[in-house]
Parts: C-alpha cells; sequence; structure tokens
C-alpha cells in the first residue's frame, strides 16, 4: 500500500480505497476486531412473545427460555379479537427474577414481552463508540501508514453496499441498543417500554405515533455515533467520501432513512438501470 501511493504520486495520481466486500462483520477484518474487543458493541434485535389469557386468573409466566431481558412487559385489553386502545397495562413491576406474576381481572388480555436478541456478528450503529472505533480501526490505520497523504496521495474512501449485520433490523424499525429508551425518553418525553409493542401490531390511534417516534430516534443515534463520525473524519483530513449502498435511495428506509443517514456524503453512485 505505501509502495502504491509513492508508485501513484510519481505519476501525479492519487490513491482511492473501497470496503467492498469486506465491511460485514464475520469477514475477518476490522468490524470483527471491534466486536471481539468490545462484545457490547454487538447489535441486537427486539424480539416478541405473546400469552391470550381469560381473566380473572392468576397468571405465572416463566422468562428464563428468553436469550435477553425483557425491556416491555404489558397486558392488552381484547375486544372481539381486537385490541383496545388504552388498555395497556404495565407489567414491569410483576416481573421478579424473569418470572412474571400477575393477577389478570375479568376480560380477555393479550400478554405482550418484547426482549432484545444480540445478533452475534453485527456493530450496533447506535453505540456511542460505533463510529469512533471504526475511524480507529479502518481510517486512522491508514493515515498512520502513509503519514501526511489524507487528501493528497489518499484522496477518496468509497463505501459500498455497507452491511453490518443488522439492515433488516434498520429497515423493520426493531434495532435496539441498551441506552435506547433512556435515550428516547429524553427525546419525545414519554416512556416507550408500555407502548413499544406498536412497533409489531396496532395498538391503537397511537401507533403511528410510536412508530416514528421510535425510527426518529433509532436513526438519529445511527447518524449521530456511526455515520456522522466517519463522514467528520473523512471531511476534517481533505478526504472524499462516497458511497454506493444497497438500493441507493430506492428503498428510503434502508439505515432507517436512506436519505437523512447519508447526506453526509461528498460523492455518491447513481441508481443503476438495466
Amino acid at each position: 500500500m505505501q509502495w502504491f501511493v509513492g508508485a501513484a504520486k510519481k505519476i501525479g495520481s492519487a490513491v482511492s480505497l473501497s470496503d467492498y466486500c469486506l465491511a460485514p462483520p464475520s469477514k475477518g477484518f476490522w468490524n470483527d476486531e471491534i466486536i471481539q474487543e468490545n462484545p457490547s458493541l454487538r447489535g441486537s434485535g427486539l424480539r416478541l412473545t405473546t400469552r391470550d389469557i381469560r381473566g380473572p386468573s392468576d397468571v405465572a409466566w416463566d422468562l428464563w427460555d428468553l436469550p435477553g431481558s425483557p425491556v416491555s412487559v404489558v397486558a392488552l385489553a381484547v375486544d372481539n379479537g381486537a385490541i383496545q386502545p388504552g388498555t395497556a397495562v404495565d407489567l414491569r413491576p410483576h416481573v421478579a427474577k424473569k418470572t412474571l406474576r400477575w393477577q389478570a381481572p375479568v376480560g380477555t388480555w393479550k400478554l405482550v414481552v418484547i426482549y432484545p436478541e444480540t445478533i452475534y456478528w453485527s456493530l450496533d450503529p447506535m453505540n456511542p463508540l460505533a463510529g469512533k472505533k471504526v475511524v480507529e480501526k479502518l481510517f486512522r490505520r491508514f493515515e498512520e501508514h502513509c503519514p501526511g497523504e489524507s487528501g493528497k496521495g489518499l484522496n477518496f474512501f468509497f463505501s459500498d453496499e455497507l452491511d453490518l449485520g443488522i439492515n433488516g433490523e434498520w429497515m423493520g424499525g426493531t434495532l435496539w441498543s441498551a441506552g435506547v429508551a433512556e435515550e428516547f425518553r429524553k427525546r419525545k418525553r414519554y416512556d416507550l417500554s408500555p407502548e413499544l409493542a406498536a412497533l409489531f401490531m396496532d395498538i391503537g390511534p397511537r401507533t403511528p405515533k410510536v412508530r416514528l417516534d421510535y425510527r426518529d430516534v433509532m436513526v438519529a443515534l445511527s447518524e449521530e455515533n456511526y455515520f456522522r463520525p466517519l463522514f467528520q473524519w473523512n471531511f476534517d483530513h481533505g478526504m472524499l467520501y462516497g458511497c454506493d449502498h444497497g438500493y441507493r435511495g430506492n428503498n428510503v428506509v434502508e439505515f432507517g432513512d436512506y436519505y437523512r443517514t447519508q447526506r453526509g456524503c461528498s460523492a455518491r453512485a447513481t441508481t443503476r438501470r438495466g
């Protein structure tokens, strides 16, 4: 690499770099190193399990077999097969040692338990360390091996087909991270947990609001903690930063919000057809 940069400079050329096929976790490169050094940087997706009950009855539900600790446990009243708006009962206070014990009132109820499941080969873009670690393990190494060449002998970094192992969670709106609940409370001024079921089912008139608020926070954290630090490092070092990601804008919910997350790129591939 050092020789190539030097040889290119002799003929008045600069070198650009691409991460095509290298970035996805499990490929043996920088993202693997990051999550192996700090396993808490693995991404998670929300999963749910439900149980239908009829009250009055004593509920005892063992949650030990779930791969993650529940982040939402609610009971939703059901009438004629439809969830009744505004009836959610927050059952988190009734969970002790991963066992739910609750005295269900008269009626039909849907118990909903939502929990995060860690995706082993993945990187969590919402983690405050995510972008910083990619800069450390990827970009900065080129700068160290070719000192003074950023923006000169090295002038362009191209991110191609970005896949952090959680792309489906991004698009599906089920990406989760340890700090999301608290960040949501700070930014939206209400507790997400009792209404988290809205990401999976219609819980009434507030369903669209909860989904939009959640996606807004998810995308904001992804942008602030992953995309922006990468864009900023390249900009500060005089590098163009380009991309040719996935659907190239044809799927607006890619990365949660394609245009919002990619707005820092200084170069972009156009849609290919045919």
